[in-house]
């Protein structure tokens, strides 16, 4: 198991962390905004970024956020779609949002979270794998903690921002698409 270097630990408060932790799950700080690319459109309004807890849900594709929050938040509308959960599917809004793990170092800007009613006490976001795909995530349960953990050779901003790889993947892959051109010349011109 390749091995990756903390930069935070999450962790449930005592005195028996590992039963926190088991209730509670893998809690964490999240803000959220509107996105860099809308801040122009939306001044003088008077939302202001909202910094919230979230739980880490390995089961949702996307993150999701109360709908209270992406009022204070002054996130804006940009579709529906069908949301299934435990309770069924619904149809549900799309916000553009900022969102940020800032013990973690890592801001998805922009993405699409989903509004939702979360149901859980305390508890405005649901960050699914979206977000986590930036991460490393390690879960100890007999512990009672947690880790969100990234490669430091890839910072999650870059990987966050540019829609999923950095500047030297994206130059990796067109080299190897490049050898594969010149590569299918020369067996074209062989045979």
């Amino acid at each position: 198991m390749r091995r990756y270097p903390v930069l935070n630990l999450g962790q449930a408060a005592p005195p028996d962390m590992a039963e926190q932790l088991r209730q509670n799950g893998a809690l964490v700080d999240v803000t959220i905004s509107i996105p860099a690319s809308y801040a122009a459109q939306a001044q003088g309004q008077a939302a202001a970024a909202q910094t919230v807890k979230g739980m880490v849900d390995t089961g949702a594709s996307i993150s999701t956020v109360s709908e209270r929050v992406a009022k204070a938040a002054g996130l804006q509308k940009v579709g529906s779609v069908p949301i299934g959960g435990v309770g069924g599917t619904s149809e549900r809004p799309i916000y553009a949002a900022s969102v940020g793990l800032p013990k973690y170092g890592v801001k998805v800007d922009p993405v699409e979270v989903g509004g939702v009613d979360i149901g859980l006490t305390g508890v405005d976001v649901l960050v699914g794998r979206d977000i986590l795909k930036a991460l490393h995530l390690d879960y100890e349960g007999p512990e009672g903690a947690f880790a969100l953990t990234q490669e430091s050779a890839i910072p999650s901003s870059v990987v966050a921002t540019t829609g999923g790889l950095p500047t030297a993947a994206w130059v990796a892959i067109a080299g190897a698409l490049g050898a594969a051109a010149v590569g299918t010349l020369f067996a074209l011109d062989v045979f």
